[in-house]
């Protein structure tokens, strides 16, 4: 079973770089992230230790790797993208 890295980040002011205020977090395959605090707008995720499906939604409720949309992660692939308020992930691994 692979666990999940995820880390809720914000950019400081109009500055180009992300601020070094984390919120981070590990998630067991089936199990749903907590919603970032008010400003956290870029997600870093990466698995450990197996392949993982990434399902989000954005609305605040748990999501469901077998129906939300998916994407793929291979084990130890790094993915950041940008995330609206009340994002939540989980992840299913893949086999």
């Amino acid at each position: 079973m692979a666990n999940t890295s995820i880390v809720f980040s914000k950019v400081s002011g109009y500055a180009d770089f992300v601020d070094t205020n984390f919120l981070s977090q590990v998630i067991a395959s089936g199990a749903s992230s907590t919603a970032p605090p008010v400003g956290y707008a870029y997600a870093i995720v990466k698995p450990m230790g197996g392949n993982v499906w990434l399902a989000f939604t954005t609305d605040g409720t748990a999501p469901d790797a077998g129906v939300n949309p998916r994407i793929p992660l291979d084990d130890g692939e790094t993915f950041t993208f940008h995330v609206k308020p009340n994002t939540r992930m989980t992840t299913l691994d893949r086999t």
